[in-house]
């Protein structure tokens, strides 16, 4: 075991009794502590933090340390150090040993809590601690947090677009430069094309050609939020999407794409477009020159409900190669403990009607749970780029209703007598039927002449 000396043994010394305390109090909070891991941040990061702290302004290295040192206890009591999420923040804190001077308690506070909101939306974590150590060498606390608040924004936090541009107006060039990630930009030129165009990036040039800029929502059963499919709507001047009760505002622009839960009321839908057609005698069809020139580029079906085109996969072998090769991350996508056997990637739909798929493209079947798809019918619906989406979806049958209909029938066999007021179902014999009439029970049953018996 490495002893601890120098700077952080003196400040370790001065704070024994409280840090003691506050260690002891997280044992009882958290039952499964690790103080392994505390003693490797104290050895490590956080005497990197009180060297660099002393080194600025002598003995200021106790101070912070005994300002944050109940944090990083919490911390690592809810596993977010150790292998978690803020493991690159305590590694930068070292960088951030100007801003932590002054309030160090709450700096540190604003700093966790911001990384919390950053892995939780799936954003680089450590990017954002790059911008905002760049933008920490003034040592000015107050512009170092709000250079993190326009570095969050152009990181993809696209709901605080407006607070990020009012507050990115008071920072100066060299901070404005460090949370935008691009060297040499001034912040006046800049934040009026931000302003003028939500879809202007400083470095990019525009190709001219529509593109898809994000991705945003997913189904609920997939981690994201949507629990049918959504509609999407306008509420003064903002755009608006519903998924059966639940409503969200989309935020969108060049950097990111978001959605922030809203009420869902007062929405303006657009109106589903009626086809007209030139109405003709009963049972006639009219035929009109250029019909087939104009309806030449019809859509498959399947290509209008999201589905992607199709890139390279255009025959059942190729494809049913890539649905194997996708079989483990669509098991993956609901637990990496889920398991099943190899699906059946059926190549024509002959075959599939064989393993009893009849009507549809895919199916989990319930006395063996095998998943069983069509690819040819894939393949006709442009749906064949959706692998994780369909097998997932799949899966997701035995996932929420495991097993198959015999062993719900043996498990509500087992479970009813522990069912309070549960009364099994009895259909009555008819009543043509004679009953036994032996009085010696089910030991009768060797010698009894009925077929079956009712005690037994």
């Amino acid at each position: 075991m490495t002893l601890v000396d120098g700077p952080m043994a003196a400040a370790l010394a001065q704070h024994r009794d409280r840090c003691n305390a506050i260690v002891a109090n997280a044992r009882r909070t958290y039952v499964d502590f690790d103080t392994t891991i505390l003693e490797n941040h104290i050895r490590g990061p956080l005497r990197d933090v009180v060297d660099s702290c002393d080194r600025i302004s002598p003995g200021s290295g106790a101070r912070v340390l005994a300002a944050v040192f109940d944090s990083v206890v919490e911390l690592v009591g809810q596993h977010r150090l150790g292998g978690g999420s803020h493991d690159p923040l305590l590694a930068a804190l070292p960088g951030l040993a100007r801003i932590l001077l002054d309030e160090p308690r709450k700096v540190f506070g604003s700093l966790a809590n911001a990384v919390v909101h950053l892995h939780h939306c799936g954003l680089s974590v450590g990017e954002w601690l790059t911008r905002v150590t760049t933008a920490a060498a003034d040592g000015n606390p107050t512009m170092t947090m709000r250079a993190g608040q326009v570095a969050a924004w152009l990181l993809g936090l696209s709901q605080y677009r407006d607070s990020a541009l009012s507050v990115a107006a008071t920072l100066s060039d060299a901070a404005f430069s460090a949370a935008v990630g691009v060297d040499g930009v001034t912040a006046t030129d800049t934040l009026r094309r931000l302003r003028d165009n939500r879809w202007w990036r400083p470095g990019r040039t525009p190709t001219g050609a529509p593109s898809v800029a994000h991705r945003v929502g997913a189904f609920r059963g997939f981690g994201g939020q949507f629990l049918s499919p959504p509609r999407v709507g306008v509420r003064a001047g903002h755009i608006v999407v519903c998924s059966g009760p639940d409503a969200w505002l989309l935020h969108a622009d060049a950097w990111g794409a978001t959605l922030t839960r809203t009420e869902p009321q007062s929405i303006d839908f657009p109106r589903p477009q009626r086809l007209s057609f030139p109405r003709g005698s009963p049972g006639q069809c009219r035929r009109y020159r250029g019909h087939h020139g104009a309806h030449g580029a019809h859509q498959l079906s399947g290509a209008g409900r999201g589905a992607r085109p199709m890139t390279t996969v255009t025959t059942a072998a190729d494809a049913r190669l890539e649905w194997q090769r996708r079989w483990s991350d669509a098991l993956a996508l609901w637990s990496r403990f889920t398991r099943l056997r190899e699906p059946q990637l059926c190549t024509t739909t002959e075959q599939a009607n064989r393993s009893g798929l009849d009507g549809s493209f895919a199916m989990i079947r319930l006395t063996d749970q095998l998943v069983v798809i069509d690819l040819q019918q894939v393949i006709m619906r442009n749906l064949v780029d959706l692998p994780l989406e369909i097998m997932g979806h799949e899966i997701g049958h035995h996932i929420l209703c495991p097993a198959n209909l015999t062993d719900q029938a043996r498990m509500l066999a087992r479970m009813r007598w522990a069912l309070p007021g549960w009364k099994a179902p009895h259909r009555p014999w008819p009543t043509s039927t004679p009953t036994c009439t032996s009085t010696t029970g089910c030991n009768a049953a060797p010698a009894c002449a009925w077929t079956r018996c009712i005690a037994g």
